[in-house]
């Protein structure tokens, strides 16, 4: 992680999942392995290996593993500053 980043590495058993939440900051999901399904705004979007969607900051969602799944999470922390 840096100031502006953190990069997560998320692995769910088929059933798992995330609850229902919303954050204050931009974030991008990058599905490795597996499908998952991202509840955006109360829709369902499937995500499978090799797919990526992004997250505006304050967006209600959630995770659900229908079958086992591996997502990296990267979320924007900061502005960047390039100097």
């Amino acid at each position: 992680s840096t100031p502006q980043y953190e990069l997560i590495l998320f692995a769910f058993d088929a059933g798992q999942g995330l609850k229902g939440h919303a954050v204050p900051f931009a974030a991008y999901i990058q599905v490795i392995e597996g499908e998952g399904v991202l509840m955006l705004d109360d829709k369902p979007v499937t995500i499978k290996a090799g797919e990526g969607l992004a997250l505006p900051a304050g967006a209600p969602h959630s995770v659900k593993a229908p079958s086992r799944f591996k997502m990296l999470l990267l979320k924007q922390l900061g502005k960047l500053s390039i100097e």
